[in-house]
C-alpha cells in the first residue's frame, strides 16, 4: 500500500528443491499463481534473482525475451520489482511487486522494498522456529506421558534419586517392596532404608558409575522396609543425564 502496487508476490526457497515456492501473493489470478510456483533458481525473472541475489527491475514485462510464463502475459503486467529475501547473508526467497500501467522505481522503492523483504525473511525464520519448537516440545510430551506409563506401570520396583541420595521419584511397586508411599518416599533419602554397608555400597557404584568405570550389574543390595524387615535385591544403577 506505500507503494501504491497493483500486484505482491512473495516466494521461499526451498533449500532442499532448489525451488521457489510461492507463499503469498494478491492481485494475480489463482491460474498465475500455479504457474509461477516451483521456479527453478536461474529460471526466469525470479529465479534469476534467486541466483545472483541482486534486485532487478523489469520494464515492458511481456516483451522481455526472459520471460517464460505466458501466464505473465495474460496478467498484462507492465513493469516488475523483484527483491531477494536475505537472512544471514542467504537467499531464503523473493519479493516481487508489479504493475500493470506504467511507472517509475527508484532507487529509494529498491531500498525500501529491500528492507522489507529482510523484515519478512525474518518473520518466516521466525515462524519456521517456533513451528519446530512446536513440534519437538509435542513429541517430548507424548514421549514424557509414554515413559510415565511405562515407569508407573512396571512390575520391577524403579526410583530415582539425586547425587545426594535424595529421592526424586518412585513408582507404585517401590511402594509395595519398601512399604512407604510416594509421597513418603519423596521426602525421603537412600540412607533412610540402608544399612551404613548397603549406603558404602551404594556410594561406591555412584563413584564407579561418574567416573566412566565398569560395574558388575546387577548386584546384590539390602534394604530396610518400613516395618524394619531386610529385603534382598539384586540391583542394577543407572546415570540420568
Amino acid at each position: 500500500e506505500l507503494m501504491e502496487v497493483e500486484v505482491a508476490l512473495i516466494f521461499s526457497l526451498d533449500a532442499e528443491s532448489q525451488k521457489l515456492k510461492l507463499a503469498a501473493y494478491e492481485g494475480v489470478s489463482d491460474e498465475f499463481a500455479r504457474a509461477v510456483d516451483g521456479m527453478k533458481i536461474g529460471e526466469g525473472f525470479y529465479g534469476e534473482v534467486a541466483k545472483t541475489g541482486q534486485a532487478m527491475v523489469v520494464e515492458n514485462v511481456s516483451r522481455d525475451p526472459r520471460l517464460t510464463k505466458p501466464e505473465v502475459q495474460k496478467m498484462r503486467i507492465q513493469i516488475q520489482l523483484i527483491v531477494p529475501m536475505i537472512l544471514r547473508d542467504s537467499i531464503t526467497g523473493i519479493l516481487c511487486i508489479a504493475m500493470r500501467r506504467p511507472r517509475q522505481f527508484p532507487s529509494e522503492d529498491i531500498e525500501l522494498l529491500t528492507a522489507v523483504g529482510t523484515q519478512i525473511a525474518t518473520a518466516i525464520e521466525n515462524a519456521r522456529l517456533y513451528e519446530k519448537e512446536r513440534l519437538v516440545a509435542q513429541r517430548l510430551a507424548v514421549s514424557e506421558r509414554n515413559y510415565r506409563q511405562l515407569f508407573e506401570n512396571a512390575n520391577d520396583a524403579i526410583w530415582v534419586h539425586d547425587l545426594e541420595g535424595n529421592i526424586i521419584a518412585a513408582n507404585e511397586a517401590t511402594e509395595k517392596l519398601v512399604g512407604y508411599d510416594v509421597k513418603e518416599l519423596i521426602k525421603m533419602n537412600m540412607r533412610d532404608f540402608l544399612s551404613d554397608e548397603g549406603f558404602n555400597l551404594a556410594g561406591q557404584v555412584r563413584r564407579k558409575l561418574l567416573e566412566k568405570e565398569p560395574v558388575e550389574q546387577p548386584y546384590e543390595q539390602r534394604l530396610i522396609r518400613k516395618d524394619g524387615t531386610e529385603a534382598i535385591l539384586k540391583l542394577a544403577t543407572s546415570l540420568v543425564t
